[in-house]
């Protein structure tokens, strides 16, 4: 089974019988399974990283238009930690922007 958003309290307690489950099989299986397993942790591991990068790629590229400017973010803590980084203020949920007087 695959829990798209388990949560530790809930898959915990299901280690120990798969553990024991797993022991009943044949060294073979047991093999398959963790090259299996390193695979996609490996694929997952790549994955990850690209996706942060993505993040900073997209941060940098904020920082000529943004330079001088005051900059607010809402948005996920990814992309908030690397905004955050350059200058950026975090925007509070009751807080409203007004449009700048040229």
């Amino acid at each position: 089974m695959i829990f798209f958003a388990g949560a530790a309290r809930y898959l915990l307690p299901m280690a120990a019988p798969v553990v024991l489950l797993a022991s009943r099989l044949r060294p073979k299986w047991l093999a398959a399974g963790f090259a299996a397993q390193l695979a996609l942790s490996l694929g997952l591991a790549v994955v990850n990283y690209q996706h942060w990068d993505g993040y900073r790629q997209f941060a940098d590229s904020l920082r000529g238009p943004a330079a001088g400017h005051r900059v607010w973010i809402d948005g996920e803590w990814g992309l908030r930690y690397y905004l955050e980084s350059d200058g950026a203020l975090p925007l509070k949920k009751t807080q409203r922007l007004r449009p700048a007087i040229s």
